[in-house]
């Protein structure tokens, strides 16, 4: 369909009310400004003139957390607020991006016909458009990544007391947020990388990579590590909605998020949707853990080697690569039953009589353990 042919239903408009006036009954609005102050002016300058089953849909990538707001403000109207986050940027304009709409059952309802006929097709020919989300916490951080063509470009061209061990750790048990080293790593660099500190002296410059094996055997390991990364980004971003989930009872459909991650998107990556959609498809998944799923682990356990070998090669080389660094850490955090927390339960003891747990104690959860072990004998001020 030509231009020429649709200039016949564009309508000038004098301002917000005659828009209002001129749409009928049951308005809907779709509009992209940055976010917060010019996307809040908008909301409250239509407000006035909107009615009972009106929809805006924002397409701004807004903040959640406003999203969440303006529908609470417009629900008491009957109007339908969607937040609406559009990832592919502008190279996915005319072929179609993938979207993520959040916001009411009924609000939804008339608009999703519309919003997955304009959404990016995956290679099934389903579209990359689901409801059911309020926010993408991983949309933000997932595509946070140093590109793995970048690096293997550099490649070519460079080419306490043995007591503490029978504590239980039950610090790390605590009640936490999620653990995202890959998604904080990579964000580090974003906001830190131009930052300069000419006062600590000498800079740490990269140096040559000393590649022990073949180039070929260093490429294969550096592709080995990236995909490691990769997955263990999806892992990290998962958990995070998913704590999320658990705080807001959204019930969110996990696997129509992957959808979201098939076409369109920045990070097209259908092999690891693939596999996390094999995973949440089997009834007995842990979905509080991706990590603890057997898919998950075996992929990642396959990977570790690989790995490790392209982190200990570029800290030699002084390489600057925390994203890969941190997620190798994480790995061996989330699968180690010996960690260094346990020496802060030997802390909490020492300096407060806080009593511990021994491993070969019952399990009883994070509460007060039932020994104490007298690492310093106690002096008082007369004691010599």
């Amino acid at each position: 369909m030509s231009r020429h042919s649709l200039e016949h239903k564009v309508r000038r408009t004098s301002g917000y009310e005659e828009a209002c006036s001129v749409l009928g009954e049951t308005k809907v609005f779709m509009f992209s400004t940055p976010h917060s102050g010019p996307a809040g002016k908008c909301v409250e300058s239509l407000k006035p003139h909107l009615e009972a089953d009106d929809v805006l849909i924002d397409c701004g990538n807004e903040h959640w957390e406003n999203t969440e707001r303006r529908q609470r403000d417009l629900d008491p109207k009957g109007v339908h607020y969607i937040g609406y986050d559009v990832s592919g940027g502008y190279q996915r304009a005319g072929a179609g991006p993938s979207m993520s709409p959040g916001g009411s059952v009924e609000g939804l309802a008339g608009v999703m016909p519309f919003l997955r006929s304009i959404a990016a097709t995956d290679s099934q020919g389903q579209p990359c458009a689901n409801p059911d989300m309020m926010f993408m916490v991983a949309a933000s951080g997932l595509p946070i990544l140093h590109p793995p063509g970048e690096v293997r470009q550099r490649t070519a061209e460079e080419v306490t007391l043995l007591f503490v061990d029978v504590l239980n750790d039950l610090v790390s048990d605590l009640p936490q947020h999620a653990f995202a080293a890959f998604i904080l790593g990579a964000l580090d660099i974003n906001t830190n990388g131009d930052k300069k500190a000419p006062h600590l002296g000498q800079q740490v410059k990269p140096q040559k990579l000393s590649i022990s094996s073949s180039r070929d055997e260093f490429i294969e390991a550096l592709q080995g590590a990236t995909y490691f990364c990769f997955l263990a980004c999806f892992a990290q971003g998962l958990d995070l909605i998913r704590q999320k989930d658990k705080d807001k009872d959204w019930k969110l459909d996990y696997r129509k998020i992957l959808q979201l991650w098939r076409g369109g998107c920045i990070i097209k990556a259908e092999h690891i949707t693939d596999l996390l959609d094999n995973m949440y498809a089997r009834a007995d998944h842990d979905p509080d853990d991706i990590l603890g799923n057997e898919e998950i682990g075996r992929e990642l356990s396959a990977n570790f080697q690989a790995t490790k070998k392209v982190v200990l090669r570029a800290m030699e080389a002084d390489l600057f690569v925390p994203p890969i660094s941190q997620t190798l850490e994480y790995y061996k955090y989330e699968t180690s039953t010996h960690l260094p927390t346990q020496f802060m339960e030997a802390q909490l003891d020492y300096f407060g009589s806080h009593m511990f747990e021994r491993k070969d104690d019952p399990m009883r959860g994070v509460e007060k353990g039932e020994h104490h072990y007298e690492w310093k004998p106690a002096k008082g001020s007369s004691d010599k």
